[in-house]
């Protein structure tokens, strides 16, 4: 055992070990501090690529208002920034801004580049549902429900069923939309329902409309939500969380 060997003697097998192993160990020494320092540099580019992408969505943000200044400002974000976060920000801002000219097939043209550029997950969904209620503004009911049905944020869920309901609910189909409007309420846990939401479930609850057999129970739902209207009356949108104000866009 090595304990017992001479200094001479260890001193021989090391030599011996490296003689026959020396290169690679050398080499994998290498090869592990370099796919290290490549990688550093991978996210070092990546940080300074996605700052530069920061300042320039920044600009355009500024200059939005002047076609002629944001122009090639989204030309470099189209471009060179394609794919980032603040690539995919300026898409859902031109979206929204398509929608208020009254031009839906343009925001629907730039949801869908927003949801090819998949840059992080909330990004994506909030790009789907935004394309979903695009969609059926449209009219095109069966292409909204495709777009509505790949959101999986499990925040977007309440938002998700709302929609759904409106969907429906253009569709003539109330005790399904009725259903959709309740789970979304049911969604948000113990938060009191958005207002609008609230206002959607009470006008498909009154007495006549009726539930369908099987549907789940919102009598209690009901209730809740036209306490939030009656509460609420004086201003319909004080209490409606940031992501709805988006989720109401197109």
């Amino acid at each position: 055992m090595s304990e017992y060997l001479s200094e001479e003697e260890q001193l021989a097998q090391l030599k011996s070990f490296w003689q026959s192993y020396g290169l690679w160990v050398v080499g994998a020494v290498v090869l592990g501090l370099g796919g290290y320092f490549a990688l550093e540099y991978m996210r070092s580019n990546a940080k300074a690529h996605n700052s530069a992408a920061s300042e320039v969505f920044e600009r355009y943000q500024e200059s939005s208002a002047d076609e002629a200044a944001a122009k090639p400002l989204l030309a470099r974000l189209d471009g060179e920034y394609a794919g980032t976060p603040y690539h995919v920000m300026s898409l859902l801002t031109r979206a929204q801004l398509a929608t208020e000219s009254d031009d839906v097939e343009a925001a629907v043209g730039f949801y869908r580049s927003a949801v090819a550029g998949k840059p992080i997950d909330h990004l994506t969904d909030l790009a789907r549902l935004r394309l979903s209620r695009s969609l059926q503004q449209l009219g095109r009911s069966d292409d909204a429900f495709a777009a509505l049905a790949s959101v999986t944020g499990e925040g977007y869920r309440s938002l998700v069923a709302e929609l759904k309901g409106d969907i429906l609910r253009a569709q003539d189909k109330l005790n399904e939309a009725k259903e959709a409007y309740a789970a979304a309420v049911a969604a948000q846990g113990d938060a009191a329902p958005r207002t609008l939401l609230a206002m959607k479930l009470a006008d498909l609850s009154e007495p006549e409309g009726g539930l369908a057999s099987g549907t789940v129970e919102v009598e209690a739902e009901t209730d809740a939500a036209l306490e939030v209207i009656q509460n609420e009356a004086s201003d319909l949108e004080s209490n409606t969380a940031p992501v709805v104000t988006e989720s109401e866009d197109s």
